[in-house]
């Protein structure tokens, strides 16, 4: 009978001895967002087992060779790695605007895997799922900064002009075949429906009123990029709000959320194995926004350049789609 590993993974790339670690890593991450002290895994050079409230709930051996140096550290060396650990979390250092460039990097690579890249290599894969950083992180500084807007009419008037802007390009972009085609509406509509949520989570005292205007707006999203998915980000972070625990299941949630979107999105076209990769995989982006923001992150902006960094931001999105879209229908 194939263990519990070779079924999940048994199509995948990595080698025989490196498939038991995915699912370890998966809980190795989930307890770093949560800690959670009632969940136990432990390991020895045989078999790898998970525990909850004293209860084994998973157990699997490991092949030869594979076994897990975790256990074999010393308690002592195991503090001060620990406390290292903490040492380097307790220093923020990434301001909001170093963190948007970073969401900005990671939105290139996205698209220059979509459009460029062969689908199903190391370096496709990996620039596509480190782009998904970008996305939730739009959505929680659109949170954050929303109490700190002067003027909100303004705010939603420039995310609306430079999504009309964004559109050609948009489209260029993204179109499979020919020049251009439609391909849906562009990333900052979708903001500009997660800003009209905030703004009738704000206004909207009625809540059976409330609630119909921001279903109304998320099935609005439906034609937008990242439908769905960013105005729900958008209302689980309205809910986390001022809560650092509350923000770390927002990720968690987020997370699993999008991986069960991009596992659903799989079924038929990859095997079970592959599907179940691709998604843990896809999951990355938002894992790594989770541990920039929660731990790197010092809750201010740039000193200097702020206003400069204000229109980059908003010009960066149509101006590299644009000459992503130039450089496509060059090639064709």
């Amino acid at each position: 009978m194939s263990s519990p590993f070779e079924c999940l993974c048994g199509n995948f790339i990595l080698p025989e001895t490196g498939k038991p670690c995915l699912l370890y890593c998966l809980l190795q991450f989930a307890q770093f967002i949560i800690p959670y002290h009632g969940l136990r895994h432990q390991q020895n050079l045989n078999e790898v087992h998970l525990t909850f409230e004293s209860i084994r709930i998973f157990q699997c051996p490991l092949p030869s060779g594979t076994g897990l140096c975790y256990n074999q550290f010393k308690k002592s060396e195991f503090m001060e790695a620990n406390m290292e650990t903490k040492m380097v979390f307790d220093h923020k250092n990434l301001n909001r605007d170093v963190i948007k460039y970073i969401a900005m990097l990671t939105m290139l690579l996205n698209h220059i895997s979509q459009i460029f890249m062969k689908p199903g290599y190391f370096l496709s894969e990996l620039f596509l799922d480190i782009g998904y950083f970008t996305a939730i992180t739009m959505c929680y500084f659109l949170v954050e900064g929303f109490q700190y807007t002067h003027s909100k009419k303004n705010y939603a008037i420039r995310l609306l002009i430079f999504a009309l802007i964004s559109e050609i390009p948009y489209c260029m972009a993204f179109t499979n075949n020919g020049v251009i085609e439609f391909q849906g509406l562009n990333m900052l509509f979708t903001l500009l429906l997660c800003f009209a949520i905030l703004i009738v989570n704000e206004k909207v005292l009625n809540k059976f009123l409330k609630g119909i205007c921001i279903l109304g707006l998320i099935v609005l999203s439906v034609f937008c990029d990242w439908a769905l998915l960013a105005p729900i980000f958008t209302l689980l972070f309205i809910w986390s709000r001022r809560s650092r625990n509350k923000i770390k299941c927002t990720f968690i949630i987020s997370m699993l959320l999008f991986g069960i979107f991009n596992f659903a999105g799989g079924i038929g076209r990859f095997s079970a194995g592959k599907n179940i990769v691709y998604a843990l995989g896809s999951m990355s982006g938002i894992a790594l926004a989770g541990i920039v923001i929660l731990y790197f992150y010092n809750g201010k902006r740039m000193e200097k350049g702020k206003v400069f960094s204000k229109w980059f931001f908003y010009l960066f999105y149509p101006v590299h789609l644009l000459i992503l879209g130039l450089i496509r229908i060059y090639c064709l």
